[in-house]
């Protein structure tokens, strides 16, 4: 990816040296130089650390002014801190630097003396263990690529242990779109697979847009088995499923009435939480369920109503609605009594219950993005997006060890993620074990990269392969306040898509939501200007189905020097404006 879409606009630039409003979030164990501000009673004083002030209980008494190398013991409501291991003046940090490393086994190491003086300089919170760790490996690795990939690691406070420095290091190396392709290219180049082998190229097929030699189809002859039991979750979530019944849907023109009825509940998906389409499927089955019992009351069209009063949930659900429900719906929320509410009755129902249920989601979406494959004319660009990287996210296996550690199981017939058909077939007799093994390092590394954040802001950077037949992953980053429920707010989100396009070439898009207005700046080393003139009305348009409005739509040229372009702030500094990703995951 181009050095210069390393960040994403520039509207953070100044909110970089703005002072916080909020301490910093300490973690136990951590290490930061600090100085001595102010003295309390009972051994507890004000501590710089960077561009924080915290209140802390210290173990000794220090002084005023004087830098000390602090380790957070425990982070109750007064953190305690804890010097390690000498006192010093700002003056001579360095003697700092030379008695830490000869704590930790490395007295005559002065090449490493650069390395910490760093991490000192930046402010990056560390662990003694893991500063140990890093400094085992730049003496195995020695290189300023090492150093800077463990820097970044300790940033993100990831743990640092060789493994997953080699995992983070493989991400810089090479793509994830480029190590599954290999991949996938040497196992459709051999004759025999084991099961485990044939299921892996199955999913890369799916997942890279590919066609395999073992199945032998083209484009137009790619077949995808649609058991009926999905359409009948669909129309009726409390079906059971039936394993042994199948209906083979094709693409090109053949399509038959299953799959018809499978895309259109796709296509009545609405943008709302889980939660909240659950508070409305719920309110539905007690109106249902009060008009069979006499004397009942109004309380489920009350509900019903507080709900719809919600102007951008109104909007959200009313995008898929003909303008003579609408007006009912309208008068309904005007005056909610029973015989308006059967006017709405149908459609509301019929809306609701099209909605996917969480653990459907993985097999439903896994299967959109087979018919993709199947056939290019069955969905817009928009849905083609959101069915690829919803795919992604739930089926390659990025929570993998998180479901494990939770006891988190997955049903359906798609149950077994990327990552763990990856394991399998390294497990397994392989002639791919040396790619099968790159793959997963890079897979791992951005796995272990995907997000930093501590108690107050959020960092997602994360790349998604196999978008619209490019050979390069498309970046996605976004940067975040959390709200007091640690949740991302969609009325205030940044978001921008690194892309590498055969006809564009590298591209930009930052987009800016202020209050649910959205900015939206374009870069290119080409003025496509006029091209998004055309576009800006179908835009709008669709940002207006979902409770947003587009204030402006800018070109901008690539600028040669990145910094240009750069906002990243670290994560333990605050912004003055929230940045947050508005994509239901």
């Amino acid at each position: 990816m181009d050095s210069r879409l390393s960040t994403i606009s520039s509207y953070v630039q100044s909110a970089e040296t703005s002072q916080n409003s909020k301490p910093l979030a300490l973690r136990q164990g951590q290490v930061m130089l600090g100085k001595i501000t102010k003295l309390l009673p009972n051994q507890v004083a004000t501590v710089q650390l960077g561009n924080h002030e915290v209140t802390a209980k210290l173990e000794t008494a220090l002084s005023i002014g004087k830098a000390y190398l602090f380790e957070v013991v425990s982070i109750d409501d007064i953190p305690q801190l804890k010097v390690v291991p000498t006192p010093v003046t700002e003056s001579n940090v360095s003697d700092q630097i030379v008695a830490l490393l000869s704590k930790l086994g490395y007295a005559d190491a002065k090449e490493m003396q650069g390395f910490l003086q760093d991490l000192m300089t930046q402010q990056t919170p560390y662990k003694l263990q893991d500063l140990s760790e890093a400094l085992s490996i730049i003496k195995q690795y020695p290189s300023e690529q090492t150093k800077a990939v463990l820097t970044d690691m300790l940033k993100k406070q990831v743990p640092i242990t060789e493994a997953a420095f080699q995992a983070v290091k493989a991400t810089e190396a090479d793509s994830i779109e480029s190590q599954l392709t290999k991949v996938f290219q040497t196992l459709n180049q051999q004759t025999s697979l084991n099961h485990a082998e044939k299921q892996l190229l199955s999913e890369l097929s799916t997942l890279l847009n590919k066609n395999t030699s073992d199945i032998g189809q083209t484009n137009d002859q790619q077949q995808v088995n649609l058991p009926t039991s999905h359409t009948n979750k669909l129309t009726n979530p409390t079906s059971v499923r039936s394993d042994n019944a199948e209906q083979v849907v094709r693409g090109s023109g053949k399509q038959i009435a299953n799959q018809n009825i499978f895309l259109s509940d796709f296509n009545k998906q609405l943008p709302l939480s889980n939660k909240l389409i659950y508070q409305f499927q719920k309110v539905l089955t007690l109106i249902s369920n009060d008009q069979h019992q006499p004397g009942s009351s109004d309380q489920g069209l009350q509900q019903l109503v507080k709900l719809l009063n919600n102007n951008i949930t109104f909007t959200k659900i009313t995008a898929h609605l003909n303008s003579q429900v609408i007006t009912e719906l309208e008068a309904f929320v005007e005056e909610p009594t029973r015989q308006q509410f059967l006017k709405v009755a149908e459609p509301l129902e019929q809306l609701f219950k099209a909605q996917y249920r969480t653990s459907e989601q993985p097999e439903h979406f896994h299967l959109l993005n087979q018919f993709t494959n199947a056939s290019k004319d069955l969905f817009s660009t928009r849905d083609l997006f959101l069915i690829k990287m919803k795919d992604y996210f739930q089926n390659s296996g990025l929570d993998y060890e998180y479901n494990i550690n939770n006891q988190i199981t997955r049903d359906g017939e798609h149950s077994t993620q990327l990552k763990q058909l990856l394991l399998q077939v390294i497990n397994s007799p392989s002639s791919s074990t040396r790619e099968i093994e790159s793959a997963l390092n890079t897979f791992t590394g951005h796995q272990l990269s995907l997000i930093n954040e501590d108690a107050s802001f959020i960092h997602i950077s994360t790349q998604i392969p196999g978008m619209f037949g490019v050979n390069e992953d498309i970046g996605l980053e976004f940067y975040s306040k959390k709200d007091e429920n640690e949740k991302i707010d969609p009325n205030y989100c940044r978001i921008a898509f690194y892309l590498e396009l055969d006809q564009l070439g590298t591209t930009m898009v930052d987009m800016n939501v202020q209050n649910r207005f959205v900015q939206m700046t374009v870069y290119n080393n080409e003025d496509i200007s006029k091209s998004l003139h055309v576009y800006k009305p179908t835009l709008k348009e669709g940002l207006d189905k979902l409770g947003y409005t587009l204030a402006t739509v800018h070109y901008k040229p690539l600028p040669d020097d990145p910094s240009e372009l750069s906002i990243r702030p670290e994560l333990t500094k605050e912004v003055n404006q929230s940045s947050r990703l508005d994509v239901r995951i």
